[in-house]
């Protein structure tokens, strides 16, 4: 049951699929285990062929799930290298110079130029030759 414990609290962890699969594999191996201990005493032999072909399929199901996902699982990046990647974008992140002001000049339907300075963005208007119609102050994430 710890693989469907697992499953359940790590819910970002790809082939989730395959622990749902263990999991079943290994109750249905401890029930043929618990039936061949029950057919001792009472001879209930098709159930325990049943449970062992149960047994079998799932166990099937499992190795051709397993042999399909392992190419995709050894393509997946380990923890050093996951590291890595992380202090090399915080690097280009430390490196960046945040734009503090815009300057921004704007041409006017009468011949003038209109300047904003700031953490401003001239909003234009599309269809009055680029007039100015507001300006823009909230950053955008």
């Amino acid at each position: 049951m710890t693989p469907l414990w697992f499953r359940r609290h790590r819910k970002e962890l790809p082939f989730r699929s395959i622990l749902i699969l263990f999991a079943l594999f290994i109750v249905s191996w401890g029930f043929t285990h618990t039936l061949s201990v029950w057919t001792i005493w009472t001879p209930v032999y098709w159930l325990s062929g049943g449970a062992k072909a149960l047994t079998a399929t799932v166990s099937l199901i499992t190795a051709v799930v397993l042999a399909r996902i392992t190419p995709l699982a050894l393509q997946l990046r380990g923890p050093e290298e996951l590291e890595r990647l992380n202090a090399s974008l915080d690097k280009k992140i430390a490196q960046r110079t945040p734009i503090k002001d815009f300057v921004f000049e704007v041409p006017r339907n009468d011949g003038s130029i209109v300047t904003l300075r700031g953490n401003a963005i001239p909003l234009l208007d599309k269809q009055g030759g680029g007039s100015v119609v507001g300006v823009f102050t909230k950053m955008i994430p």
